[in-house]
């Protein structure tokens, strides 16, 4: 019995030993320094931009009145159910994210 527990310890790290270091090349090869088209350019203060990801609409190109689209505030309230409410209530309670209640008085439209 302790012939095959040795046995299977020797198998077991044989397969381990085989299975590592995937993509590592035997033999002598010459590999070329990496290029600038493969690295990541630098951070600069010069290509920063504050409202990277803020998105294309604002105060200046969206009209925010009364009027109500039904079949977009519909669409809306599905996206919202599946996407928000999951981590969002709409009490003060904080689920994952804070509760939305009373949002519309802390907030605009646009997020100042």
């Amino acid at each position: 019995m302790r012939t095959f527990k040795i046995l299977l310890a020797f198998v077991a790290f044989s397969f381990i030993i085989a299975c590592g270091g995937g993509n590592q090349k035997t033999g002598t090869t010459s590999e070329t320094p990496a290029t600038s088209a493969n690295k990541t350019p630098a951070a600069d203060a010069t290509s920063y931009d504050p409202k990277r990801g803020e998105g294309k609409f604002d105060e200046t190109n969206v009209k925010v009145d009364a009027t109500l689209n039904a079949a977009m505030a519909d669409a809306g309230e599905k996206a919202a159910g599946v996407k928000c409410t999951s981590c969002h209530k709409m009490t003060n309670e904080r689920l994952v994210g804070p509760g939305w209640k009373g949002v519309t008085q802390r907030k605009t439209p646009f997020g100042s």
